[in-house]
Formats: C-alpha cells, structure tokens, sequence
C-alpha cells in the first residue's frame, strides 16, 4: 500500500555536505530497489506553486523549517511513499516497515508534550492520497495564518503532527511504533551524554550492535538541527556518522 519511494529535500545538491551525503548513501544502499527523489529548495517552491496552489501564500512567508515541514507532508500526501530528513542514517531496509501499512510514525525517544509521547515527522512514511496528511497540511497553513509567530513546533512541527495524528477519526489504521524505528539514540553518536573516547572500542561497538541488530531499528537520526540556534556543526555531524559507521562494522 505504500511505494516504495524515497523522498529527502535539502537547500540544494551541490549544498549537501560530507556527513549528509554518508546518510543519503546509506539509504540507497539499504534500499537499492526504491524510487529515491530528492528535491531542493528551488522544485519544493515549484511543486507547491503549481500543485498545491492553495497552500502556496501561506508557504512563501513561512521560515525555512516551516517550509520544510509542510512540504514533507504535501508530497508524501501527493506520491505515498517514506520521508526522512537529510540527516538520517538508514541501518535497515524499509520493506517490513512498509508492509501492509497504510501510515507509520514512531514515537521520539525520550519526548513527551502534555504527557502526551511525541511522533517523529523527520521518518514517516503513507499511501499515496492518505487523508491525514492533508489534514495535517491544512492545520499548518490553518496555524500559520492564525498566529504566524507561533512556535515552529506547534505550528508545523512534532507537537502539532501528534495531536493531528492523536485526533485521527481512523486512528486504528495507523501503523504506530515504538522509540526503536526511528531516530533511536546510539551511545557515542546522538546520545546526550558525552562518551570517553577510550572507551568508544572497548564498550560501546558491542552495545549499539546489540541495540541496532536485536531491536526494529530502520534510522538514526543524528539531530543536526538546521533550524535551531544550538545546531552542530559539519564537523560535528560527520564524526558521529564516522563512529556509527566504526560501530555497525
């Protein structure tokens, strides 16, 4: 019921940086019979325009991030297929994930908003036409013209994408999972605390296969955070690609 395509936006190819371009071939790799389609800034801004005429006002006066994320809705809602975000890296093939499901999100690991577990929208993935997206896109447009300086996340973000998804009238036929599926912290990569680096070889490679290999885990998301203040830098990013790439060996 969901194609098997992959869809990832970015500012531009050429743009894309060492550590991103590790996680991109890591998808292609894991999934070597998807239709993988990525798209700038540039054919985001066409697509909506001339597809999704509708949305295009409140898109153009929208943040960069806030682009991002309707977007990410409007053409998994207009193709089906799984959305990540440029830095995750793919560890597994998506093909159980998908299988006989018509939407999938997964929980974020450790997060909760209202006491409410929040669910991640940098992997997801949906049929072609899925109604929730669309209801999800409208409530993004709905917010932004409301309240334009609401807060990212509960304008087009994970906090308004949970309670779009907690209120879904079919909510049974939502393939939901666990804090495993998608963006799962891996010591020594994207786990808060710091890591001793004598202890990266000795301890953690035997801990994260064990993580990664006994448990459904298809992403790590390396939380680069393009659009907050405190974002790592490119240097930052590759050398936690480098050390789950050293870890997965």
């Amino acid at each position: 019921m969901i194609p098997k395509i992959i869809h990832q936006t970015w500012r531009s190819e050429k743009s894309i940086n060492e550590a991103f371009q590790a996680c991109v071939k890591s998808i292609k790799i894991k999934n070597p019979d998807y239709d993988y389609r990525f798209y700038s800034d540039q054919d985001c801004c066409e697509i909506v325009k001339k597809e999704f005429p509708e949305f295009f006002g409140a898109y153009c006066s929208m943040s960069p991030v806030e682009k991002a994320d309707l977007f990410r809705y409007l053409i998994v809602y207009r193709d089906g297929g799984i959305y990540l975000d440029v830095d995750c890296y793919c560890v597994a093939s998506f093909d159980k994930l998908i299988e006989d499901a018509k939407f999938v999100a997964a929980y974020e690991q450790g997060w909760r908003h209202d006491d409410i577990f929040r669910y991640t929208q940098w992997t997801f993935a949906a049929r072609k036409g899925h109604p929730l997206l669309m209801n999800v896109a409208n409530k993004c447009k709905e917010n932004h013209i409301k309240n334009p300086t609401m807060w990212t996340l509960k304008k087009t973000g994970p906090t308004m994408w949970t309670h779009e998804i907690n209120n879904y009238e079919n909510y049974n036929e939502l393939k939901l999972g666990g804090e495993l599926w998608f963006g799962s912290r891996i010591h020594g990569v994207n786990e808060r605390r710091s890591v001793p680096p004598h202890q990266r070889k000795n301890i953690i490679r035997n801990i994260n296969n064990m993580i990664i290999k006994k448990k459904e885990i298809y992403t790590v998301h390396l939380f680069w955070g393009s659009w907050h203040n405190a974002k790592k830098n490119s240097k930052q990013v590759l050398a936690s690609v480098r050390a789950l790439e050293n870890y997965l060996k």
